[in-house]
């Protein structure tokens, strides 16, 4: 049987034994450099899984076709002293209205192209 002081000697041993390193890796910088692959390998791993494992998706997208005409619009004073206004789809009659309005003694006050939103 061990005596008290030889006990407390083998004790504080085992406990100095089981907190030392296991292994070490060379020098501090291969350490590091070691880790840092290691990470990336596991990235790349679990970038990997996460590609392999991902539903195959595929949306199919709709394509607006933009089928919109563009308005004309003449705006004109009449001999009469009044406002009017004429709308046309084309610019050939938007061009023979404008040739006739100030031919006839009336007063050309604007042409404005006007798109389906009803912004000039």
């Amino acid at each position: 049987m061990p005596s008290a002081s030889e006990a407390s000697d083998l004790a504080a041993r085992v406990m100095a034994e089981t907190h030392a390193p296991v292994g070490k890796i060379g020098p501090s910088r291969v350490r590091w450099l070691s880790g840092i692959a290691a990470a990336m390998v596991l990235m790349a791993g679990a970038f990997g899984v996460g590609r392999m494992t991902a539903p195959e998706t595929r949306l199919q997208v709709p394509v607006v076709v933009d089928n919109t005409k563009t308005e004309y619009q003449v705006v004109y004073i009449d001999k009469a002293g009044d406002m009017q206004q004429h709308t046309f789809q084309t610019t050939e009659d938007r061009d023979a209205f404008i040739a006739e309005v100030e031919t006839g003694g009336n007063t050309l006050v604007t042409v404005a192209e006007i798109n389906p939103a009803g912004h000039m």
